[in-house]
């Protein structure tokens, strides 16, 4: 372990020394991964006119370029789009980072006439456009600085996409920052990027600006301002000519001044460090003697002339740079051999500076070890301890834990005997109730009997003398017919069978809820049972749909038309609802978010009896086809139970369910059932239609007939009858 950790302190203070030799030895490396990536110019290229810069008298990074008007700014190379918009409070422009940590920054103080529109992030190519430059007159030059950096991506990226154009001071101070640190990192010189040198001019300052022109590469251009300018060259050699003025070109320190037809011919070459500079030149000083009728054969001599003074220039500057060639080379071993001296020096203070590291890591490895070892130590002290803690903890919570299970058996156990206990009281009561039931429904049964044997025997009795009474009556018109010995026989009719009151019906059907489940058949079977009733004589009061309001005031209106001995029948088919022991029949605009809710704004079933009641009608029948599931539970609120509870009828009155308690009334039997009505009103309906049936017949009919069809697809549906009527009932004599 010792062996390890003094050979790892030796690699890092020997790579620390190798690191810092490096930086001494070889100085600043050159940009050799900026010039691998494909670059080109971020604008777009003009062929009437070369390429110019702005010359500053202070350094500043990167290009300045002179853009026309409408000049299209470009990707100068592959990459992505980090940032677009506003760079500081007077710039605005681009940021594009490019492959191996390389950002471009393309800047203008002038907003731009328009924008490509590319999202930040986006992938760009070299070329791709981004914008175009501010349009206006056209002899006004544009700038449009380009800066290559050398940086990171990922945190420049977090940065400016934290920068929200309309976040406000904040954000526009942190973008000033930004913008700042970028202009301060070193950038790389991006002429040499693309190959470019430049080649300076100035106008004379006795010169008229608007007097002084130039011919370059065949092109005439102004002389912009007194100061110096840089014309961006490929290399190779290139030409100039004076067309008008006296301008002057500067070389290093050296000052020419040219005048009117004088001639540069300038030479762009790479030096030995990648740079691209204007470097060998010649100028042919030519006065302005010829005029318009010089002959052919002067204008050869001065051209052989000409072309004799440039190649003697030429072969001055070669000899000049040849020399210059041989200066740099001695200059250059002389320097190899001081670095060679410099770097013995420094391998030899290396290698003393080794050997001290190499004794320091020892010690300091033999400390860490013993370091090591006392922590080992009281790490096991303290495990130890933690150990006997945890088992002591353990051993509480494991007694804990059976105390609790044993007063968790006591408490079941009498849990269990209590709900044993319960249950067996619960059954006593139920079984005593259901005795007291039984001797109820047997004592109401011989009740019902003996009421029925002494209607029978009165309607006996009635019969008798209403006989009597007829033929004490026919006798006395025989005799008077005998008396006037005439042929006719006038035996008048029974009116026993003639009704004393009126037969009314109330039906109403609701499909249409607007807060719970709607219904499909609940109209349909109300028009149904409308028709049948009104054909059998009924004077029928039917109304679909009805809301609140609508019901009340319908069984209001009902109400008041019936009179003492009206046979009536009301029938509701539609949902309904048990809120403990009351039945309830729903509206279609009912809420329903609470039970107190319900009671207000539902119809207690009870009270539409108890109007009835208060009209001293024969015989009332209600029919309540309301039993289908709990329109509630649907829609997601825990409101009323299953079906409906069972009610009273008050004398004179029969009640009857569509089905039994906590039964559910059938809509279908079955998908393949194409009736239009449910299940207890067409077998409901058939039966009313039968001459001859009374209703206790009726009632069994349709109870049995129910029972057997919902039985055929597994369902069990009885309707529950609840009768205190008095008397007979036909719907159909």
């Amino acid at each position: 372990m010792l062996l390890r950790i003094t050979f790892f302190m030796l690699w890092i203070w020997g790579n620390l020394l190798h690191g810092a030799w490096a930086v001494a030895s070889t100085g600043t490396p050159a940009d050799t991964s900026a010039s691998a990536l494909q670059w080109a110019l971020p604008v777009e290229a003009n062929p009437d006119k070369p390429l110019t810069q702005t010359k500053f008298s202070g350094p500043r990074p990167g290009l300045w370029l002179e853009v026309n008007a409408l000049q299209k700014v470009l990707v100068p190379a592959d990459g992505t789009l980090l940032y677009a918009g506003g760079l500081s409070s007077s710039q605005t422009g681009f940021v594009i980072g490019h492959p191996n940590g390389w950002i471009s920054l393309i800047a203008s103080p002038m907003s731009w006439e328009r924008t490509a529109g590319i999202a930040v992030g986006a992938v760009v190519r070299q070329g791709q456009e981004l914008a175009v430059v501010r349009g206006g007159r056209a002899e006004i030059l544009r700038q449009l600085n380009w800066s290559v950096f050398k940086l990171d991506e990922a945190p420049l990226r977090q940065e400016l996409m934290a920068l929200v154009p309309d976040a406000g001071e904040a954000a526009a101070a942190i973008r000033d920052l930004l913008f700042a640190r970028l202009l301060q990192l070193p950038a790389v010189n991006a002429k040499g990027l693309l190959g470019l040198g430049s080649l300076q001019l100035g106008l004379n300052a006795g010169n008229n600006l608007e007097d002084c022109t130039v011919r370059f590469v065949g092109v005439q251009m102004p002389c912009r301002s007194a100061e110096q300018q840089d014309f961006l060259l490929p290399v190779g050699v290139h030409k100039l000519e004076v067309q008008s003025g006296r301008v002057f070109k500067s070389t290093n320190t050296t000052v020419h001044f040219i005048s009117l037809t004088d001639t540069i011919v300038q030479n762009i070459e790479k030096d030995d460090r990648n740079n691209y500079l204007a470097t060998a030149y010649a100028i042919d000083r030519s006065e302005l003697k010829a005029d318009s009728s010089d002959s052919q054969a002067q204008a050869q001599a001065q051209a052989q002339a000409q072309a004799l003074k440039l190649e003697q220039d030429r072969q001055v500057a070669a000899a000049e740079n040849l020399k210059r060639q041989k200066e740099a080379e001695t200059l250059a071993q002389a320097q190899a051999l001081k670095l060679e001296q410099d770097r013995q020096l420094a391998a030899a203070e290396n290698l003393k500076r080794q050997k001290e590291a190499e004794a320091l890591a020892q010690a300091q490895a033999l400390k860490l070890e013993q370091d090591r070892q006392l922590a080992a130590a009281e790490s096991l002290k303290r495990q130890k301890e933690a150990e006997a803690l945890a088992k002591a903890q353990a051993l509480k919570l494991e007694q804990e834990r059976q105390l609790a299970a044993a007063e968790n058996l006591k408490r079941q156990k009498e849990a269990e005997a209590l709900a044993k206990a319960q249950a067996l009281k619960l059954e006593q009561d139920r079984q005593l109730a259901a005795a007291e039931s039984l001797k109820r429904q047997k004592e109401a049964e011989a009740l019902a009997q003996e009421r029925l044997a002494q209607e029978a025997r009165q309607r006996d009795a009635q019969e008798i003398l209403r006989v009597n009474a007829e033929l004490s009556k026919l006798k006395e018109q025989l005799s008077q017919i005998q008396a006037q010995k005439a042929p006719a026989l006038d035996v008048p009719v029974s009116a026993n069978d003639a009704r004393t009151g009126m037969r009314r019906a109330l039906i109403m059907g609701n499909d249409a809820y607007k807060e719970v489940a709607v219904l499909q058949n609940a109209r349909s079977d109300a028009r149904a049972m409308s028709k049948t009733l009104g054909r059998l004589g009924f004077e029928v009061s039917t109304h679909l749909d009805l809301t609140e309001r609508g019901m009340k005031e319908a069984i209001r209106t009902f109400k008041s038309q019936i009179r003492g001995g009206d046979e009536v029948v009301v029938f509701f088919a539609g949902h309904g609802v048990q809120l403990g022991a009351t039945n309830y029949l729903l509206p279609v605009d009912i809420r329903g978010q609470s039970e107190d809710q319900v009671r207000d704004e539902a119809i207690p079933l009870q009270r539409l009896l108890d109007d009835f009641q208060d009209t001293k009608a024969r015989f009332a029948l209600a029919i309540i086809d309301a039993c289908r599931d709990n329109p509630f539970k649907t829609a997601g609120r825990a409101i009323g139970g299953r079906g409906l509870a069972s009610t009273s009828a008050a004398t004179g009155q029969m009640v009857m369910f569509s089905a039994g308690t906590g039964q559910q009334a059938l809509d279908r039997l079955g998908p393949q059932d194409r009736e239009p009505h449910g299940l207890f009103t067409r077998v409901l309906l058939k039966e009313i239609d039968k001459p001859g049936v009374s209703i206790e017949r009726l009632v069994r009919n349709v109870r049995n007939e129910v029972a057997r069809l919902s039985k055929t697809v597994g369902h069990e549906q009885v309707p529950a009858v609840y009768d205190q009527t008095l008397g007979d009932f036909f719907f159909r004599p």
